[in-house]
């Protein structure tokens, strides 16, 4: 058996972790809670620096339940973040010639 718990654990475990920090920041709470599914978060938001910052405040969140994210990555017009760019870079390191 793997240690990973299967995805529908991970997803209760964020859910109770967004219901025991609520108070800290219910628009952080609410992201975890209502746009997430298992190990990704899709919502919309007005600006980009609305987004970091919600983002920034579920990220805190989840590491008082001891969850650590690697990388947000976000959509519409802007320029790619280090983790954006350094997961491409890995990616493209990964791929091998076989020609």
């Amino acid at each position: 058996m793997g240690d990973t718990p299967a995805p529908a654990i991970s997803s209760e475990a964020i859910y109770k972790t967004a219901d025991m920090f609520y108070g800290d920041n219910q628009k952080a709470a609410n992201l975890l809670k209502n746009s997430s599914y298992v190990d990704d978060v899709i919502d919309s938001f007005s600006s980009l620096t609305e987004a970091q910052h919600v983002t920034s405040e579920a990220e805190k969140m989840l590491n008082k339940g001891g969850f650590v994210v690697k990388c947000w990555q976000f959509g519409g017009n802007h320029t790619p973040t280090d983790c954006e760019t350094s997961n491409h870079e890995t990616q493209s390191q990964n791929v091998k010639n076989f020609a």
